[in-house]
C-alpha cells in the first residue's frame, strides 16, 4: 500500500528586508522616516488603514537599498516620487 505524501507548509517567496517610509507623517498613522524590518507584504498590510486614506503612501516606502536614488528623486521633483509626496502632503 503506497503512503500519502504529507502536505508541505507554504514557503514565503518575498524575503525579509528593510524597508523605509520616506512620506510626510499622517499623525496617528505613519511617520516619516519610519523603520520596517519585514515582507514588503507585511510592511503594506500593517499600514493598510494609513495606505487607505492616502494610497500614495505604498510608492513611499521603499527599500533600504533604493534609498539614496528615492531621495535625490524627490529633491529632484517632477516625478512619481515626489507628485505622491505633495498628494499626501495636501491630506493634512
Amino acid at each position: 500500500m503506497a503512503k500519502k505524501a504529507k502536505a508541505v507548509p507554504a514557503v514565503s517567496h518575498s524575503p525579509t528586508g528593510v524597508y523605509i517610509y520616506l512620506g510626510p507623517t499622517i499623525h496617528g498613522m505613519i511617520w516619516h522616516g519610519t523603520i520596517f524590518y519585514d515582507t514588503y507584504q507585511n510592511v503594506i498590510e500593517k499600514n493598510a488603514a494609513a495606505i487607505q486614506k492616502a494610497p500614495s503612501i505604498k510608492k513611499l516606502i521603499i527599500k533600504d537599498s533604493e534609498v539614496i536614488e528615492a531621495k535625490r528623486l524627490l529633491k529632484e521633483g517632477g516625478n512619481s516620487l515626489s507628485n505622491a509626496y505633495k498628494k499626501i502632503l495636501s491630506l493634512n
